[in-house]
């Protein structure tokens, strides 16, 4: 208004009230309508193509570096062209109504793509080792941790690119003119020096670019909403804490290891990081129905070695063996759970094609069938823990790999587990390979016990550990002398 008064032409620039009487004026008519509607349409076209080929391209180039390098050139070549290069093309190339949604959409495209691409390259890299681990189907991977995981990276380029949709469909417009366009009737404006209508009508595309960003802006409330009602426990009793488990029909002999043949074999392994070594020439094996614990002190190698195994990471030398196509699961240090799905689908997520549905019976195990339905944002550490073990030991494989998955848990929990881990372990056969520090985890779950030691480390002790179940207890005379025995193996290893 200030200004207006100052320049005090309203051909330059018309005052307030001057350009709301023609607007109003403008909005009387059914023509207006129209051409708003048409502009509106071209706009939301060319910004959902927008975000629907710039969501695909971004997932291959994010998933596949590969397609990444095909497509680059594509990409640098559309981002560098003028805007008014790819305007004065498309009014050759296609009709006047078409041309507007071209010119969106390659204008929009790019922008969409580098955020969904920079959101898939981002994604949690510990998700991926895990669905890596267990070997999960690609399209099980893209639905239920890519997408999930992207969904705030969509949301931002659904507003970046909705707002530019709308500028860059008039701005085509006005040089395009087809028909029925706000653009074309600012240039018609123009033509007759109408400025105070070329500023109504500019004031109409704000209003409806903020229109519109505000119904996204309510669809984003309704998500998060229904995402924090999900969130609400709906648990129908408490976890049992006693590691007591129910057994299932048919549990024990279809996966169980005939006998004690080694299921794991490490030989003359050897690894460094950064020309420093860690392990050395070491040679191991783990046999079938028994539980072989790793122990030694913290960053002695343990977790390396494991990974190792697990297909996480390359040694230097030697080799690792286990029985031809065999699958390891794994526990890890951190849960590695999907947040965004219950206890259920997390398990589900992991299982072979075709057996999702016995995810419930083995959460039943782990004294969670209560919880089935509620996502682990809910759960205690602890029962986030007892889902993991339910995860591993539900998929058929030839060895569970466990890296101290109780060492943040409370005592009671931590017992808790420890039986629960042999007991599922009986019942399911097979090997399971237990990473720990902590003596007193080692001597409540171990059938034989690989102490590592020195560094870089190496194989120090291998012995077995013969307790019946009824001694597994902190508190009995056999399992403190099995501590201090490993106490001494530990002190004295430490000292080489």
């Amino acid at each position: 208004a200030v200004a207006a008064r100052l320049f005090d032409q309203a051909l330059i620039l018309p005052g307030p009230l001057e350009t709301l009487t023609r607007l109003a004026q403008e909005i009387s008519g059914l023509t207006f309508y129209r051409h708003l509607g048409t502009t509106a349409l071209r706009a939301l076209l060319g910004f959902l193509a927008s975000l629907l080929t710039g969501m695909i391209w971004g997932a291959a180039a994010g998933l596949n570096p590969s397609a990444r390098s095909f497509l680059a050139p594509a990409l640098i070549l559309i981002r560098s062209t003028p805007v008014i290069a790819v305007i004065l093309l498309a009014i050759i190339w296609f009709s006047p109504d078409a041309a507007p949604v071209l010119v969106t959409w390659l204008m929009v495209m790019p922008l969409v793509e580098e955020v969904i691409e920079q959101g898939i390259r981002r994604t949690e890299t510990a998700l991926l080792e895990m669905a890596k681990v267990f070997r999960v189907p690609a399209g099980r991977v893209l639905r239920d941790v890519h997408l999930p995981a992207l969904q705030p990276y969509v949301r931002a380029a659904a507003h970046s690119g909705l707002g530019m949709a709308y500028k860059v469909t008039v701005a085509a417009e006005v040089l395009i003119q087809p028909p029925w366009s706000l653009g074309g009737a600012m240039q018609e404006a123009r033509f007759y020096l109408d400025t105070t209508r070329i500023i109504g009508l500019t004031l109409t595309v704000v209003l409806l670019s903020g229109v519109t960003e505000g119904l996204l802006r309510l669809v984003d409330r309704a998500v998060d909403r229904k995402a924090e009602l999900n969130r609400e426990p709906r648990a129908r009793g408490e976890a049992r804490d006693d590691g007591t488990l129910t057994a299932g029909p048919g549990d024990r002999a279809a996966d169980r290891a005939e006998n004690d043949a080694s299921i794991i074999e490490v030989r003359d392994l050897s690894k460094a990081f950064n020309d420093r070594p860690v392990l050395s020439r070491i040679t191991l094996a783990v046999d079938g129905g028994q539980v072989t614990v790793l122990l030694g002190p913290s960053g002695c190698g343990k977790t390396t070695l494991l990974r190792i195994i697990a297909g996480l990471e390359l040694a230097d030398d030697g080799s690792v063996s286990l029985p031809d196509n065999s699958l390891t699961t794994m526990v890890f240090q951190e849960p590695r759970v999907l947040n965004w799905r219950s206890a259920e689908e997390n398990i589900s997520f992991v299982l072979p094609v075709g057996k999702e549905g016995e995810a419930d019976r083995w959460l039943d195990r782990v004294g969670l069938s209560a919880y089935a339905r509620v996502k682990p944002p809910v759960l205690s550490g602890g029962m986030v823990q007892r889902l993991s073990l339910a995860r591993a030991f539900a998929v058929p494989a030839a060895a569970v790999l466990m890296d101290e998955p109780f060492q943040n848990l409370d005592l009671r929990s931590k017992l808790a587990l420890c039986s629960i881990t042999r007991r599922l372990h009986q019942e399911r056969g097979g090997a399971t390979l237990f990473v720990t520090h902590d003596v007193v985890e080692a001597a409540l779950v171990a059938d034989r016990i690989i102490v590592l030691g020195g560094q870089p480390a190496r194989v120090v002790v291998s012995r077995p550990i013969n307790l019946s179940e009824e001694v597994r207890d902190p508190r009995h005379p056999r399992i403190q002398s099995v501590v201090g025995e490993l106490y001494e193996i530990l002190l004295s290893s430490n000292q080489q």
